[in-house]
This record gives structure tokens, C-alpha cells and sequence, in this order.
């Protein structure tokens, strides 16, 4: 597949619940595979409505929580999950920089990798 991204995603495959305010109270496991700051990915146990995820609420293993707005770029269904891009709607600053720090604090690594491509 080529990668089309202008702005670097990570990868931090974690843990996460997330939270759909008009759907549900109750948060869904799910585990983000790459985030930057434009969007992320992440992978469900089970099949959602890509209207499902206007606004989203974000608990990445109690280390980064986002609350802001996204919508559906691209879906994926296999055997074991269901997988969806996210692209976020503009992004608070403060979550922004939030991300950052997330990654650069639990993974330095993958800043180091992709130092060249900047941020965004």
C-alpha cells in the first residue's frame, strides 16, 4: 500500500477504551495501533457505523485521554476485529501537544525513527 500521509503517525499499539457520546455511557475496548496528530487507527472487537465515531472520547491506557471530533477515512473487517482511520477534526491545541508528550515520554523511539518527517 503506499502511504499517503503527509504527517508521521507512531506507532504505539495500546490499549484503550473508547467512548461514542451519542451511542453509549459505557466505554469499548479497543487498542490504538498509530496515532499523530492528525488521526489514529485503532481496532474494535466488533463492527461500529463509521457515523458512530463523530465524536469520540479517547482513554489510551490512563496515560492520554482526548475528547474531540473525528470522522471515518478508511475500514477494515477481518476475522479478529474490525479496524478504522481516524482522521480528527480540528484538534485543540492542547490535545496536540498532549499527543506529543504521550509519545515522546512511551515512546522515544519512534520520534527518533521518523525524526526527518516532522510533526505537522
Amino acid at each position: 500500500m503506499d502511504e499517503r500521509r503527509k504527517v508521521t503517525r507512531w506507532e504505539v499499539n495500546q490499549p484503550a477504551e473508547l467512548t461514542m457520546d451519542e451511542e453509549c455511557a459505557n466505554g469499548i475496548p479497543c487498542r490504538v495501533k498509530d496515532i499523530s496528530l492528525k488521526g489514529m487507527s485503532l481496532s474494535l472487537p466488533r463492527k461500529l457505523l463509521p457515523e458512530a465515531l463523530s465524536r469520540i472520547k479517547i482513554n489510551l491506557a490512563d496515560r492520554l485521554q482526548l475528547h474531540t471530533d473525528a470522522f471515518v477515512v478508511w475500514s477494515q473487517e477481518s476475522e479478529e476485529d474490525c479496524s478504522y482511520g481516524l482522521c480528527f477534526n480540528n484538534l485543540d491545541e492542547t490535545y496536540r501537544t498532549k499527543i506529543y508528550e504521550y509519545v515522546e515520554s512511551n515512546f522515544p523511539e519512534e520520534l527518533r525513527k521518523q525524526w526527518w518527517k516532522g510533526i505537522g
